[in-house]
């Protein structure tokens, strides 16, 4: 049995999120390979809007919240943590369906919900302390990190 997934583009128009992909209970559920494997079909079906370089993933933890002023393009995070950015880039070694996905260098920052932060979508800056920032790819279907101690989280 096959099991297939659709994605849509631009199904909840909101300022600043035309090229975000957002994914609840993160951590919990172990997405991380869910959401590098959607980011890589958002760069080959090439839904990234015009007016941006590349799209973005953000995995946010259960009992967290990343809350958008939709004027500003900024937001606030909040909870206990933690929450992922994971930048796209353009450069997919392989994304098809007879081969496991190889797309290397995307980087993530994380938050840990230690303090309250904030982030611009505006211009995709970070403010305030308590990110860490590392780099994560798929490499035939498994997922390496540039952590210290190779985790994906």
């Amino acid at each position: 049995m096959s099991v297939d997934i659709t994605l849509t583009n631009d199904l909840f128009h909101l300022p600043y999120m035309s090229n975000i992909l957002t994914d609840t209970h993160f951590f919990q559920r172990d997405r991380m390979g869910r959401l590098v494997t959607f980011l890589a079909r958002v760069v080959k079906n090439k839904w990234i809007h015009p007016s941006f370089d590349d799209a973005m993933g953000i995995g946010v933890s259960e009992h967290t919240g990343v809350l958008i002023d939709h004027t500003s393009g900024n937001c606030t995070l909040t909870g206990d943590g933690p929450v992922y950015f994971v930048r796209s880039n353009p450069y997919i070694e392989r994304c098809d369906e007879d081969h496991s996905l190889t797309y290397q260098h995307l980087v993530v920052h994380k938050w840990n919900g230690s303090s309250s932060s904030t982030f611009s979508f505006k211009d995709w800056q970070f403010f305030n302390d308590g990110w860490i920032q590392y780099n994560i790819s798929a490499v035939s279907g498994l997922l390496k990190s540039t952590q210290k101690d190779g985790s994906i989280y």
